[in-house]
């Protein structure tokens, strides 16, 4: 349990660096249609930043460089790609369901449940990730798994 609560600890921070990144460059107002192009610029940033401090530290946690090394690249591709499909489906399922509720950017439970239908595949594509230092699809599932609850 502590190694999840610490490669949760580590991937938030990595989060936080990505929005501190990419936070400058982000439109003022909701309604600026330029959000859809910062989002495309700010999502594999923030999934491949995730993705290689969580490959890495669990990389560094299995004990050789070699994991270290496969878990930093590996992950930073993995959750640069695999996150932008993850929130792209996620959009598009969101999209589906709730309409344009994303848009209006108003704090009601519709908007709730589309944000977090849109956000869970990106967390559960990055989780993956952690099937990548040690070479085991059966870690890769419970990142998966663990990245959807997250």
């Amino acid at each position: 349990m502590a190694l999840a609560l610490f490669l949760m600890f580590a991937g938030g921070m990595a989060g936080l660096a990505a929005w501190a990144i990419m936070e400058p460059s982000a439109p003022r107002t909701l309604a600026d249609v330029l959000w859809v192009e910062w989002s495309a610029r700010f999502v594999p940033v923030l999934g491949g930043l995730i993705g290689a401090t969580i490959g890495a530290t669990y990389g560094r946690m299995q004990g050789s460089r070699a994991h270290l090394l496969r878990g930093l690249f590996g992950g930073l591709l993995l959750g640069a790609v695999g996150g932008s499909l993850g929130y792209q489906l996620g959009g598009r399922m969101a999209y589906a369901i709730f309409g344009n509720v994303l848009q209006a950017g108003a704090f009601t439970l519709p908007t709730i449940l589309a944000r977090i239908m849109a956000l869970a595949p990106l967390g559960a594509f990055i989780g993956l990730v952690l099937g990548i230092p040690s070479k085991s699809p059966r870690r890769a599932y419970q990142g998966f798994i663990g990245g959807l609850i997250g």
